[in-house]
């Protein structure tokens, strides 16, 4: 996919579901290209047999962009607790990641979207004037890498808040 998009000159800002984005987290972090992972969620099927546990930290710790990520309704409620298991994964096998550093990996603030790969790149100007209208007062956490453009995603992330 790297190769496919620097010989036809578009640019890859994140892979979903990068179950065994660890083996290339030094091109990731080179590139500058989120990993948007599951902090557990492996061994499902056979293209899922090479996760591990420590997926999301060791992205993070080889300076990639790392995203904690649930496709699941209920999941996306409880991504505190996946960065969490992600973290003590990440711990275990001698990794210095604060908690500060992982929480970043679910969220990120409306007034450094800009670090957002994503956010850059699609700047969705009607989602972060709705933000604004909804709690100008204080900062609005974002996932980093979530899409905020469809009126459905935004009815569920205003539910959320």
């Amino acid at each position: 996919m790297l190769d496919m998009a620097e010989e036809f000159g578009y640019s890859v800002t994140q892979f979903h579901h990068a179950i065994e984005a660890y083996k290339i987290r030094d091109v990731l972090a080179k590139k500058g290209i989120c990993g948007s992972m599951w902090s557990g969620w492996f061994g499902f099927k056979m293209e899922s047999l090479d996760g591990i546990e420590e997926n999301v930290a060791l992205i993070h710790d080889a300076g990639g962009c790392a995203v904690v990520h649930s496709d699941s309704a209920v999941g996306i409620q409880r991504l505190n607790l996946d960065a969490a298991k992600a973290l003590a994964a990440g711990r275990r096998i001698g990794l210095k990641i604060t908690d500060g550093e992982a929480i970043k990996w679910v969220t990120s603030w409306l007034t450094s979207r800009t670090s957002c790969p994503i956010m850059r790149i699609l700047r969705p100007p009607t989602a972060c004037r709705r933000m604004q209208r909804l709690r100008p007062s204080r900062k609005i956490p974002l996932r980093c890498g979530g899409s905020l453009t469809s009126t459905a995603r935004w009815r569920k992330v205003k539910r959320l808040m």
